[in-house]
């Protein structure tokens, strides 16, 4: 399937969803790789590991229309080999997704819609943002819509390591299909407001943030 979704945000920033339909050697073929790259490709021993791992440097690839390397700090967190963008990866069963942005930090999540999520509501929303969530048919999806943001926001404060209920507010919002609300941050009793965009994908939540 390959390249499913393609956004240029604004003039620095753009956005690609890949769809994964291809086998290891199809995408082996397309990728021209270091000896760093086929190094850490061949140590991962998961065979859908190695094809998201993949599937990520062709879609940012197609977004660049070039061969950046993508390379992660000590805390896990991706950058490009040149600095030209500041970059942010997500994955889920069967979509990849990337944001870059030469003058804004970036978080982006994709997750697969599942019933999975009500397990954990209480590890992510507190008590305020869980009676905000929408009863109906759409409550999955809204849920899964807070999740993603605290994860989007999580990695563009990566340094901060925030804690999602005690760091992360999720102001209340009626989710769409595609959209932007709003979560507040808590640093230090400081408190600042930023906007997420988000669209519903295949059955996946994508959210994403530029700050």
């Amino acid at each position: 399937m390959g390249i499913l979704h393609k956004n240029n945000l604004s003039e620095d920033s753009l956005l690609g969803v890949w769809k994964i339909t291809e086998t290891f050697n199809d995408l082996f073929s397309q990728v021209n790789l270091n000896s760093d790259e086929t190094t850490i490709l061949n140590n991962f021993s998961n065979n859908k590991r190695k094809i998201e791992w993949l599937c990520t440097r062709l879609l940012l690839k197609e977004l660049t229309n070039s061969d950046l390397k993508i390379i992660y700090n000590e805390e896990g967190k991706p950058y490009l080999d040149n600095n030209f963008y500041n970059i942010s990866i997500s994955h889920s069963k069967s979509l990849v997704s990337i944001i870059l942005s030469k003058n804004s930090k970036v978080g982006i999540d994709i997750e697969e819609i599942s019933d999975k999520i009500e397990r954990v509501i209480n590890k992510f929303l507190s008590k305020t943002e869980q009676n905000t969530i929408v009863k109906d048919n759409l409550r999955l999806f809204h849920l899964y819509l807070c999740w993603s943001a605290k994860e989007a926001l999580y990695k563009v404060f990566s340094e901060d390591k925030l804690n999602f209920i005690e760091n992360i507010s999720i102001m209340s919002f009626q989710p769409k299909n595609s959209g932007i609300f709003y979560a507040k941050v808590i640093i230090n009793e400081l408190a600042d407001t930023y906007a997420l965009s988000y669209e519903l994908i295949d059955n996946n939540v994508l959210v994403w943030c530029k700050i």
